[in-house]
């Protein structure tokens, strides 16, 4: 009897997990890099920072992380949002004490748009509240 509840009580949780792991919505993005001269269709998501906080960015499909979102956004005449983005080897540089980066460099800075309207902020609401119930947030800088 143990044994069964014991799996019943693993399969409940998996499915849970699993679960929670869709909740979130998904759309993709455009994430434009000029040095390169070179566009990547991308997801949003997060990067942890610590346990318990989280930034934004966009990876590739496959999961390599592109870059960390400037969330000064605008709209473009088609109403799509946009914004810059640093590029993720220079934030992670820069976070691992090499103070030689200048993240407000251009030289580091990708461009993203939305690829269709009333994507972006949906999805990051339903991204914040799927973190929210993992134990996690959106790291708040106080100024």
């Amino acid at each position: 009897m143990k044994k069964i509840l014991s799996t019943m009580f693993i399969s409940a949780v998996m499915i849970f997990g699993f679960a929670s792991k869709v909740l979130a919505e998904n759309f993709t993005y455009k994430v434009y890099n000029p040095k390169l001269n070179k566009a990547y269709t991308a997801v949003l998501g997060t990067i942890g920072l610590t346990d318990t906080q989280y930034i934004w960015g966009f990876y590739e499909p496959d999961g390599r992380a592109l870059c960390v979102i400037n969330l000064n956004t605008n709209k473009n005449n088609q109403g799509l949002v946009g914004s810059q983005c640093t590029d993720i080897g220079a934030f992670m540089r820069f976070m691992n004490g090499d103070h030689s980066i200048n993240l407000s460099d251009k030289k580091y800075e990708l461009g993203w748009r939305e690829k269709s309207t009333d994507t972006f902020y949906r999805e990051m609401e339903s991204i914040r509240r799927e973190r929210a119930a993992q134990g996690k947030y959106e790291y708040q800088p106080k100024f």
